[in-house]
């Protein structure tokens, strides 16, 4: 880990498109921590964290969740991939990595798997809601999360009226 931190020092342009974040992403997965976005990519964040807490870190549990999120994300339908994270939360409500990839699934789920479709029905409505619930749940202070939720209600409630007549 302490290497992986190192080449952080290096720009991007020096390794490949984006390496820095790449690695940082690595980074909270084997650390099981996360920075908030104006400091997850520096390298003397990252270092700072490793000399104070390196040696509590347990890579094997860490490595384990990390083949849990990617078992999760891999499914076709997110209710497949839901329980295993619901599951990862219960076992360590701590860990921000946990619940910053499960509110990225969610996302993911809304945004390129269900309403990219051709046509948005009921259904997907009704998964699209329980998702951003869910985010909202992990996040209660996301604006956006509660805006896109608003949004999905709506949403329902027009196809609910059209169904009725009227």
């Amino acid at each position: 880990v302490p290497v992986l931190i190192e080449t952080l020092r290096y720009p991007s342009i020096d390794t490949f498109a984006y390496y820095d974040h790449d690695m940082a992403k690595e980074l909270a997965f084997y650390c099981g921590v996360d920075f908030p976005d104006d400091q997850r990519f520096q390298y003397e964040t990252w270092k700072k964290w490793w000399d104070a807490n390196g040696h509590q870190v347990n890579l094997a549990q860490n490595l384990s969740i990390m083949g849990t999120i990617k078992r999760a994300s891999s499914f076709d339908h997110e209710d497949k991939g839901i329980p295993l994270f619901e599951q990862l939360m219960r076992q360590h409500p701590a860990n921000m990595v946990i619940r910053n990839r499960y509110k990225r699934f969610c996302y993911e789920w809304i945004n390129h798997r269900l309403l990219t479709r051709k046509k948005i029905t009921r259904e997907i409505l009704q998964r699209s809601l329980r998702l951003q619930k869910i985010i909202i749940r992990l996040d209660p202070e996301d604006r956006e999360a509660k805006a896109h939720l608003a949004y999905f209600q709506k949403q329902m409630a027009q196809f609910k009226k059209s169904s009725e007549g009227g």
